[in-house]
């Protein structure tokens, strides 16, 4: 019997929505439960760190899409990674290694960019510099934008 075909979808979130401890706590969740009669669901997740342009698109339904080089490389570090794990790049273990663990993999073959430095986030320290993993130029630049 052949099997079903499961639609994907890629997610865009901003802000605080998403953040690595959801990250690592939606990694947990579907390593330990069944769906679909029985059947475990294998993702990857790829982060990186940077400037983006964000905007809405539609006229009868409205989008938030983020564009830039930022993205495109999240999205490769996902389409990349090993199932089951967060790859994430230089810049994103440059901002978060104070807080969670890391394990560096090495570099990987980049389509259009070339070989890149990445790691696996693997779990939160038990002594975290940041609460709630907050990056540390999101506050500056949230102050930035008041202004």
């Amino acid at each position: 019997m052949p099997s079903p075909v499961l639609s994907t979808y890629r997610l865009q979130m901003r802000g605080d929505c998403f953040t690595f401890d959801d990250a690592l706590d939606m990694l947990d969740y579907l390593k330990r439960e069944e769906f679909l009669g029985g059947k475990h669901i294998d993702i990857r997740i790829g982060l990186n760190s940077g400037s983006l342009i964000g905007g809405v698109i539609g006229r009868k339904k409205y989008f938030y899409a983020l564009w830039g080089d930022m993205v495109n490389i999240a999205s490769r570090m996902q389409s990349h990674g090993e199932v089951g794990k967060i790859q994430i790049t230089r810049d994103t273990y440059q901002l978060v290694k104070a807080d969670f663990e890391c394990e560096y993999i090495g570099e990987i073959a980049v389509k259009g960019k070339g070989n890149m430095e990445a790691w696996h986030l693997t779990a939160p320290k038990k002594e975290r510099s940041q609460p709630h993993a907050r990056i540390p130029t999101r506050q500056k630049d949230e102050a930035q934008i008041r202004t």
